[in-house]
């Protein structure tokens, strides 16, 4: 009796003639919904049909689909000294929106060393190219900025609302030029 008495609902779905209820994907905010199940049959003679109702209250919970962080590329490669390289996030997407629609995405690039994991860099100790402010999906490096030798953790975190997905990539520098594969 409370829930029925209680205040009206700020909108309404409805599904009439099915003992199913299909709810479109993507169709709703995430949040905690009330569901009002109510059932009618009829029973009697066609003279004097009487009608028997029922109902019930439920509820249900739609949560945020996960954001996904991908960098294209593998996840750990060999770039020469030479040579600028830009590295591509724009793979990464908000589960509730699908690929390819960056619509309040933020995108943070940073690096740190492999082997001194506490020195966290957000402009990769020098050799992020043209970054004033990093929110792109696709960052460009300058290795000639970085030791011959080292091996570094490229980070890409994807932020949405109170969600946040990273993902890693290891490069490592090395002398000269580098033939670049990538493999579709």
């Amino acid at each position: 009796m409370e829930l029925d008495a209680s205040g009206t609902a700020q909108g309404i779905l409805k599904s009439q003639g099915t003992n199913e209820w299909t709810i479109k994907r993507r169709s709703i905010p995430p949040g905690v919904y009330q569901i009002k199940f109510t059932a009618s049959y009829k029973v009697g003679n066609l003279a004097s049909l009487q009608s028997l109702n029922a109902f019930d209250y439920g509820f249900i919970e739609v949560i945020a689909a996960p954001l996904r962080a991908i960098i294209d590329g593998g996840s750990s490669v060999r770039w020469g000294s030479v040579q600028t390289v830009t590295v591509d996030g724009s793979l990464s997407y908000d589960g509730d929106v699908g690929p390819g629609n960056y619509t309040g995405l933020t995108f943070t690039w940073s690096c740190h060393d492999q082997k001194e994991n506490f020195t966290l860099s957000h402009d990769c100790f020098g050799s992020f190219v043209d970054q004033e402010n990093n929110n792109f999906t696709a960052v460009s490096i300058d290795p000639s900025q970085l030791k011959i030798g080292k091996t570094y953790i490229l980070r890409l975190t994807v932020y949405k609302d109170r969600r946040s997905s990273f993902t890693e990539m290891s490069f490592e520098i090395a002398a000269g030029e580098i033939p670049q594969v990538s493999l579709r």
